[in-house]
């Protein structure tokens, strides 16, 4: 059965930060490919989320590598799965540590 997918509200800021910039910087092409990618990866979550490695030193955080510059971190609960956020990896990474 699926799970429903939930977006925290520094998700969702993340999110609508590369696709303005992908908009702005790389056109629809690009944009396009990421909006699919970002689909189906929530496809994915919904049903097997666990599929997922955790953080490396977590039991509750898992990672999911969105594209190259972009990696979704969420937590799989029994009723939903949790997405923290999509973490930007040309950011410093003591940033993403401040976030868990």
């Amino acid at each position: 059965m699926a799970k429903r997918v939930a977006l925290t509200v520094l998700a969702e800021e993340d999110y609508t930060k590369v696709v303005s910039y992908l908009a702005s910087h790389w056109g629809d092409t690009v944009l396009d490919k990421f909006i699919t990618r970002y689909e189906k990866i929530i496809s994915i979550l919904e049903e097997d989320a666990i599929r997922y490695p955790f953080v490396d030193g977590s039991a509750t955080v898992r990672k999911c590598v969105l594209t190259e510059h972009n990696i979704i971190y969420f937590i799989d609960t029994d009723e939903m799965v949790k997405i923290i956020t999509v973490f930007d990896t040309r950011q410093d990474p003591d940033k993403l540590f401040k976030i868990f």
